[in-house]
């Protein structure tokens, strides 16, 4: 296993723990993070975000996988409750890139999954509109 492997295996690890603070020196001084592409955001913000979701986000596959040692990515689901007291859930990717043992940026791309009665609903319009 590379250090790099080894860095993103320990970022997981603290993640899971909710412990990501301690190891913010494991984080470039100009780290970003972005939602989406979205603007810049800070290690602050996002150490508060992880600590958020960490104990409901289930990571698809096994670990963070890496075909160059430098760019790490997994596959996830948030379930999220709504203020109507429902259930959706978030699906997306997670991009982690790291130099030399240090964590450069990390970039969060999700969607929300549509229910199966949205999608069976919209599957309905869509036939509906071709046959018109």
């Amino acid at each position: 296993m590379s250090n790099n492997s080894k860095i993103i295996a320990y970022l997981d690890e603290s993640f899971r723990k909710k412990n990501i603070d301690s190891i913010s020196y494991l984080f470039s001084p100009s780290f970003a993070f972005h939602i989406n592409g979205g603007e810049k955001r800070s290690f602050k913000e996002f150490a508060d975000l992880m600590k958020q979701v960490s104990s409901h986000i289930e990571i698809i596959g096994e670990k963070m996988v890496s075909k160059d040692d430098i760019h790490f990515c997994t596959e996830f689901e948030l379930p999220l409750r709504t203020d109507n007291n429902e259930i959706i859930i978030k699906i997306g990717f997670i991009e982690v890139e790291i130099h030399n043992c240090i964590i450069k940026s990390f970039n969060l791309h999700h969607r929300t999954r549509k229910s199966e009665t949205e999608e069976s609903g919209q599957a309905a319009k869509t036939n509906i509109i071709a046959y018109v």
